[in-house]
This record gives C-alpha cells, sequence and structure tokens, in this order.
C-alpha cells in the first residue's frame, strides 16, 4: 500500500512540473512566460522579484529573464539587446543595475549591512550610500520622503541578482533580473522583447517577443 501512495505522489508531482511556464500566447494568463527562437529558449517572469528592497517596481520594473543556449551558436548576453515595448510602440529600456536609482526608507534585512544615513535639517545630504553609491536624492525629491534613515539604490540585491552580461555558450544556461524603465502605471499590457545574437559574428540569430502583463 505505501508503494502505491509513492507512485500516485510521484505522478502528482510530475503532473505539476511542467506548469511553472506558460508558452508565449498564454502570457496575458499569468506573469511567466516563454518562448523559443533559433533553439534558445527565453522565459521571462515579472513577478519574480523577493529581494529588497520588495518595492523596487516604484524605481524600475524588474523581469526575471532565463534563457537556454541549444543552438550550436554562442549568444551574446548585452542589456541592450533587451526591451519592454509598449502598445504604441515606445521601447523601454534596460537599465544597467550600477545604473538603478532611488532611495528607500525601509530598513534592509539583518543580513544586508545598514548603509543609510540620518537627514539633517540642512543642505540635501551627498553622502554616498552603498558600496556602489554616488550623490543621494534629498528627502524632498522623493514622494514619500521624510526624515530618518534612508537608503540609495543599487541595493546589494539589485546587483547581485542581475543577469550578467556576457556570452552564453551552447548548452548553457543563465538568469537573472533585468531592471527596465518605468512606463505610465496604466500601461500594464507590453512584449518583452530579447534581439538574439551570435557573439562571434555579431549576426542577429532571431528576435523573441513575448507578451507580458506587468504587476
Amino acid at each position: 500500500m505505501s508503494h502505491l501512495v509513492a507512485a500516485l505522489g510521484l505522478l502528482l508531482l510530475g503532473g505539476c512540473a511542467g506548469t511553472g511556464l506558460r508558452s508565449a500566447s498564454d502570457a496575458a494568463a499569468g506573469d511567466a512566460a516563454a518562448t523559443t527562437v533559433a533553439d534558445i529558449q527565453v522565459a521571462v517572469g515579472t513577478r519574480a522579484w523577493r529581494g529588497w528592497p520588495s518595492a523596487l517596481s516604484r524605481f524600475v520594473t524588474p523581469v526575471h529573464v532565463s534563457l537556454v543556449n541549444r543552438s550550436l551558436a554562442p549568444v551574446r548576453l548585452r542589456h541592450d539587446d533587451f526591451a519592454l515595448v509598449r502598445a504604441e510602440g515606445r521601447r523601454l529600456a534596460a537599465v544597467l543595475p550600477q545604473e538603478v536609482r532611488g532611495v528607500v526608507y525601509d530598513r534592509p534585512p539583518a543580513a544586508l549591512p545598514s548603509a543609510g544615513f540620518s537627514l539633517g535639517g540642512e543642505a540635501d545630504p551627498v553622502e554616498p550610500d552603498w558600496v556602489l553609491g554616488g550623490p543621494t536624492w534629498g528627502a524632498s525629491a522623493d514622494p514619500v520622503g521624510r526624515v530618518g534613515e534612508q537608503f540609495m539604490l543599487p541595493s546589494p540585491d539589485v546587483l547581485n541578482h542581475a543577469l550578467r552580461e556576457g556570452v552564453l555558450e551552447p548548452s548553457q544556461t543563465a538568469s537573472g533580473f533585468l531592471y527596465f524603465e518605468r512606463g505610465p502605471a496604466h500601461a500594464d499590457r507590453v512584449e518583452f522583447t530579447a534581439r538574439l545574437v551570435d557573439a562571434r559574428t555579431g549576426a542577429t540569430l532571431g528576435r523573441a517577443v513575448i507578451p507580458v502583463t506587468l504587476p
């Protein structure tokens, strides 16, 4: 009897295993979709961000991207090759992780170093924050600004979870987050586009287009 229960459990798990990604045509029904172009699988998820800050979508649109290279060509990975395209044709470019900018007031989890500082009553602060900081914004520049501790983006999570630029060799996989420019709040339906380029020759192997729904 125990063998029968175990077998049924395995069947149930097997039936659920294929439901994590939908095809591109089903993207409107959920937040994850995948397509394959020139033997390169591209999968995206628009609600996958679990890092800090949790409200990263106030500043950029984080999209998780996974690529599986089943072709014979090395594929170039460069942020310029990815975009979100709105219905009227406007292109929202990917922002380099180190160029993500913003100020948050939620304290980071204990695992992250606290590199914030307190605001005084005088001039706007210019002290750098985090490791790759730069001048922060003054409290008046942020709609939820308040006196207290503030933290400058990019946070360690933004940097560590980003999709790395480089070359995706045949039979290899790559995954990580791309951070796109924010569009208007009402523009929730867009197309994720990826230009797939041969890293050796610069020739375009194909173009993946995946309709997605933004949170």
